[in-house]
């Protein structure tokens, strides 16, 4: 079951950071079905060596470092070599080897690995144990289900790359059922990074006029505001200000408004937690 999880969760991955990169839907991995196998042989592979000395971090990214880099290079070298078939290529990142590894990517698969081993593996246990409360039957005939489509999807693969005859109805047919599935899941995933894109820039577009407005604009108070402010002071209370404009801003509005300095201010540059957050809906 591991497997599977982290191939899949590997393919969504993929998916998304080129969805983020590019705009576009791409199947990763070189198989139709959405898993990719490096990053479930690669992850379990990780997971059973490291995790007796998981106790020891610096251990565990060296480790990591070194077993991903590894199969990287062989899998890549394996790809090109037999299938014909680039599956990533490192060639313009420094201190590469033949494109198939390089040491940025590798210390990033260092940093990826401790995240996994630490968060993910544990709640990816959680997910087998579920899979596994269920009857003993029932999860049988999934693990056999999903055992075969990944066996078809690799002996479509091997036609494909070694010029094969093709000509098979039964093997056309697993082919468009796991493309469907594959685009159907590389879709949705797609369809949200680029939503939350969207979202992001318009945040960003938003911020940028606010911020313009709040520096050549000075509110007027409202009336009365003025003299319940003053007489608020002078009874010993406390002013604070907690704002969506910043700091200098608010104290110049106070400034040419006639009002009372603020004892304490809120602004915007504040830490997250300290902002005036937007109301529930």
């Amino acid at each position: 079951w591991l497997f599977f999880i982290y191939g899949f969760a590997g393919w969504c991955v993929e998916v998304i950071f080129h969805a983020a990169n590019k705009g576009i839907f791409i199947n990763r991995g070189f198989l139709i079905g959405p898993i990719c196998p490096i990053y479930g042989y690669g992850l379990v592979a990780v997971i059973l060596a490291l995790t007796p000395i998981k106790d020891n971090v610096f251990l565990v990214y060296i480790g990591s470092v070194i077993i991903c880099s590894v199969f990287e290079l062989i899998v890549g070298w394996a790809s090109e070599k037999f299938m014909h078939t680039r599956l990533w290529d490192y060639t313009d990142n420094a201190f590469n080897i033949g494109g198939y590894v390089c040491l940025k990517f590798s210390l990033l698969w260092g940093v990826g690995c401790i995240c996994i081993l630490y968060i993910f593996h544990p709640m990816a246990m959680k997910l087998v144990y579920l899979i596994e409360a269920i009857p003993r039957t029932h999860g049988n005939i999934m693990l056999c289900i999903i055992s075969a489509a990944f066996l078809c999807d690799l002996g479509i693969t091997a036609v494909n790359a070694f010029k094969l005859d093709a000509h098979m109805r039964a093997i056309d047919d697993v082919a468009k059922a796991l493309e469907k599935v594959s685009y159907g899941i590389g879709d949705g995933l797609t369809d949200g990074t680029l939503k939350v894109q969207e979202s992001r820039a318009e945040t960003e577009r938003e911020q940028i006029y606010w911020n313009d407005y709040v520096q050549h604009h000075v509110p007027q108070a409202y009336d009365g505001m003025r003299e319940l402010l003053w007489r608020h002071k002078e009874q010993g209370g406390v002013l604070c200000v907690v704002s969506h404009s910043y700091t200098q801003n608010i104290l110049r509005d106070y400034r040419e408004n006639g009002l009372p300095e603020p004892d304490l201010v809120f602004g915007w540059e504040s830490p997250a937690s300290e902002r005036k957050q937007p109301l529930s809906a």
